[in-house]
């Protein structure tokens, strides 16, 4: 039996070990004189670290892929498999680790014992992949930024700062589970916390910028292993796009020539900035501002066809709503109002465009002026109406007074859509030529007892294209003349004159006055004994029909000379009609008086 115990012959270069990252071990020879069935014990100091056989054909082995292996076998397997071993280490700093090794032949059980040291590079690094794909950031908009991954073979607890160049852009976590957050919305975020949950929760990074040009902002990652200090750092480009100012404008505008008109509901804004220009420009008319507070006219003029101003972005909004459109005179037809608005601190442009119909409105004519008496329901003639549309089109007329109520005698083809019949102010919506119709026979009350002016306000709409027309109408109301009529019996006999006294004229309102007379036969004739101060406007003294006017006092005292004379050849009965009329106010009373016909005075 031989006395020679086995060798190992190790490898002369210099071991170096990267944490986490096999280390395949050549070089070691194993030889025995004396034998040929080996046992081989390998070992490390860490037992944080592993050595692993790829290959053990022929050997039996006890643990593989751990700090401490035995193997036992044949020595022409045991060294074929032996160019396959690895070591691992799992040791987070930097050192050294031993690599112990005791051969023994298993026959005379002599062993050899020998070790290779191998130096540990500190713990690998944490590590972080960004996205490859671009990002671009739209101002004020937030920029969720996916597919950045952290990694840390050396441990599990990590810190992570995150920031960008722009301090007013800004770095958000929507979720930050299990971290310790600092700066989270800020342009400078520093998390801390196990890497499974700064994974999750890296996923809900957000990039907003408030940066007011287009350009690039870099984010900058530092992530670090709070157990072996070990640091990584990358960083990721995006670009900046800023948003130019914004326009919001109405569909489009109607309105009525020669006509200021307000142009309401244009809306301004700038996510970039709040100093701003704007110019405004029209072809067929002129522009206006009704304030021009906190601006400055930089162009053009006011209440010309173009305007520019500049100002900050609140005022410019507050005076827009005071913005008005003027048409050229007597023009008919399209405008448009161009609109610029420029950010003066990025330069960027929003360009806009509001269509503009300048067409002609519905017409109201009204008489100049209306006398009425009051407590009495008087008819309101002589209102026109018209629209260039045609009679077809569908108009709403709205109409009200302050001192009394106004109604409709026929309502065919309306709808009231307002107020209420018989009240102080009504609308009613239909077809032109119904509304036409229906306005004849319009009445106007005064409220009860009083007497004084009051005024009807029209304004008739084209619903189509909400064009309109408005007046107002002045009414006075007044008490009319009064006329008293004797109660006693009237007989008359053919051929002789009948005196009528008992009759009484008066007047609240005024003195002078119009009287008509008439009979129904006209045979018979009406006569005045006496006229002084009356003129004979109609009909003649002696006849049937007779219209006087004069001063009040003249007519009082003449009327007590009337007489009637019938020449109707039979009994019967006669009529005697009277119309007194203020001619004044045109306001006036009727009154009729019957009177008995003989042929022969009855005894």
């Amino acid at each position: 039996m031989s006395t020679k115990n086995p060798t190992i012959t190790l490898p002369t270069t210099s071991l170096t070990a990267i944490q986490s990252i096999p280390l395949t071990i050549t070089g070691i020879t194993v030889g025995d004189p004396g034998g040929t069935t080996e046992q081989l014990t390998l070992s490390v100091k860490y037992g944080s670290s592993s050595l692993s056989f790829g290959n053990t054909t022929g050997l039996t082995v006890t643990g593989n892929g751990t700090s401490s292996v035995t193997v036992t076998g044949n020595l022409a397997d045991l060294q074929t498999d032996l160019a396959t071993l690895s070591y691992t280490s799992n040791y987070p700093y930097n050192g050294t680790d031993t690599l112990s090794l005791r051969l023994k032949d298993t026959t005379n059980k002599l062993t050899t014992t020998s070790s290779l040291p191998i130096t540990l590079v500190g713990g690998q690094p944490p590590t972080i992949t960004l996205p490859t794909t671009s990002l671009t950031a739209i101002q004020s908009t937030p920029l969720t930024i996916t597919g950045i991954t952290v990694g840390d073979p050396g441990g599990t607890t990590e810190q992570l700062t995150l920031s960008v160049k722009y301090g007013s852009s800004s770095l958000s976590f929507g979720n930050t589970t299990g971290l310790t957050v600092t700066g989270n919305g800020t342009s400078s975020v520093t998390v801390t916390g196990n890497l499974a949950d700064l994974q999750t929760d890296l996923a809900t990074l957000s990039y907003t910028s408030n940066y007011p040009y287009n350009g690039t902002d870099t984010l900058s990652l530092r992530l670090k292993d709070t157990t072996n200090k070990l640091t990584t750092t990358s960083s990721l480009p995006i670009t900046l796009k800023t948003q130019p100012p914004t326009i919001t404008l109405p569909k489009s505008l109607t309105v009525n020539p020669d006509t200021v008109s307000p142009i309401t509901g244009i809306t301004v804004g700038d996510l970039g900035g709040t100093k701003e220009r704007l110019t405004l420009s029209v072809s067929n008319g002129t522009i206006n501002f009704g304030n021009t507070t906190g601006l400055t006219l930089t162009g053009g003029s006011y209440g010309s066809n173009s305007v520019t101003v500049s100002g900050d972005l609140a005022n410019l909004q507050t005076d827009l709503a005071t913005l008005s459109y003027t048409s050229n005179a007597s023009y008919r037809g399209t405008d448009t109002l161009s609109l610029g608005l420029t950010d003066t601190t990025n330069k960027l442009t929003t360009n806009s465009s509001l269509a503009i119909t300048v067409a002609a409105p519905p017409t109201l004519t009204l008489p100049t002026s209306r006398t009425v008496s009051v407590n009495i329901a008087s008819t309101i003639s002589g209102i026109h109406i018209g629209d260039p549309d045609g009679s077809s089109v569908r108009e709403r007329l709205t109409l009200s007074v302050s001192n009394g109520t106004i109604n409709f005698g026929n309502t065919t083809g309306l709808t009231l859509t307002g107020g209420s019949y018989g009240s102080s102010s009504l609308t009613v919506r239909g077809n032109l030529h119904y509304l036409r119709k229906d306005l004849a026979t319009l009445t106007y009350t005064s409220n009860e007892g009083y007497q004084g002016t009051d005024t009807l306000s029209l304004r008739l709409v084209n619903t189509t294209n909400n064009l309109f027309a408005k007046d107002s109408l002045a009414i006075t109301v007044a008490a009319p003349p009064t006329l008293t009529l004797p109660t006693t019996s009237l007989t008359a006999i053919k051929g002789t004159q009948l005196p009528i006294s008992g009759i009484i004229v008066g007047d609240p309102a005024g003195t002078t006055e119009q009287l008509s007379l008439s009979v129904t036969h006209a045979s018979a004739s009406l006569s005045f004994g006496n006229t002084t101060g009356l003129t004979v406007t109609s009909g003649s003294y002696g006849s049937s029909s007779v219209t006087v006017t004069g001063d009040l006092a003249d007519l009082q005292t003449d009327l007590a000379t009337l007489s009637y004379t019938s020449h109707y050849p039979s009994n019967g009965t006669d009529t005697l009609s009277l119309i007194l009329k203020d001619t004044t106010n045109n306001l006036k009373i009727t009154g009729s008086l019957p009177i008995a016909l003989e042929v022969h005075h009855t005894i």
